[in-house]
């Protein structure tokens, strides 16, 4: 289970990060082994990103309690409401990340 923390040090695009993120936990993984990916929370609006930048077959992706992404077009990370909670919590307009890789 790769940590998501650190994808949002440095500049956008943050899409690739996560993909290398996954990527490099199943390089513990035989090649060409088919992965199940299954997302907790805001890690659901990743799914497709992941499964697309993947070099292997993903046969399943499980939503736990999960964010769904949208059908077509861009998903929001989170609601301007929630934004709005968060950006105090920021510094320089960067989330405080606390530990990850």
């Amino acid at each position: 289970m790769p940590s998501l923390l650190h994808i949002a040090v440095g500049a956008p695009p943050f899409r690739p990060r996560v993909v290398d993120a996954v990527g490099d936990d199943l390089r513990q993984t035989p090649a060409g082994s088919p992965v199940t990916l299954v997302a907790h929370s805001n890690a659901g609006l990743f799914v497709p990103v992941v499964r697309s930048g993947l070099e292997r077959p993903v046969t399943h992706s499980v939503f736990v309690d999960a964010a769904l992404p949208a059908r077509s077009g861009r998903t929001p990370v989170a609601s301007r409401e929630f934004l709005e909670f968060l950006r105090p919590m920021a510094v320089k307009g960067r989330p405080l990340v606390t530990s990850g890789r």
